[in-house]
């Protein structure tokens, strides 16, 4: 009983951020600003509160789960720590370079490395979850096997062309400077 009323006080919050921050999205968006402390606050306030506070409450909750023994709380385990991992890069991009150093965001910055720390985590969440939900039976069947192994080739691809041949013009820069940008483009 105890987690379920740590669990609504959670969700309050939860609900409380995002009615304030539809509110504050209509206020941006009538007064048409985009570069206002406003601007920088909401994206501290909400886009990086909302996925940290979720995060911190899927940690909570995996334990009844399991916790790392079960595939479910591993599932949970690592999607709150994607989450968590995306809100400390939003706080690090609006609250750090924005807020207190007052300067336009680097490319490729700090809060890019939170932002590609959670596309990992949230990937074996999503192994763990798909063993809980089934998903080996479907992976059975040859043509299972060949969409699991089909879809990964045709995004690479498709990623590959919009990145390098198009935004790029087809030429891979591979010195010292770019390497870093590089990687953070590709990932």
């Amino acid at each position: 009983m105890k987690h379920i009323k740590r669990f609504n006080i959670v969700s309050r919050i939860l609900i409380i951020n995002f009615l304030v921050a539809a509110i504050v999205t209509l206020v941006l968006f009538i007064s048409k600003s985009t570069n206002s402390t406003l601007n920088n606050l909401y994206g501290v306030l909400f886009l990086g509160f909302i996925p940290v506070l979720g995060g911190i409450n899927g940690l909570i909750i995996a334990k009844p789960w399991g916790f790392l023994k079960s595939s479910m709380g591993r599932a949970i385990i690592f999607l709150s720590l994607g989450l968590i991992f995306w809100g400390l890069g939003t706080y690090v991009f609006s609250g750090l370079y924005n807020i207190v150093l007052k300067i336009a965001v680097p490319y490729p910055s700090m809060a890019d490395v939170g932002y590609i720390l959670a596309l990992p985590l949230w990937a074996i969440g999503i192994f763990n979850l798909s063993r809980v939900t089934g998903v080996k039976y479907g992976l059975q069947s040859s043509s299972g096997k060949t969409l699991f192994l089909l879809i990964p080739a045709v995004v690479i691809a498709m990623s590959y062309y919009l990145l390098v041949v198009v935004v790029r013009g087809g030429v891979i820069d591979l010195s010292q400077p770019e390497i870093l940008k590089l990687f953070f483009d590709l990932a």
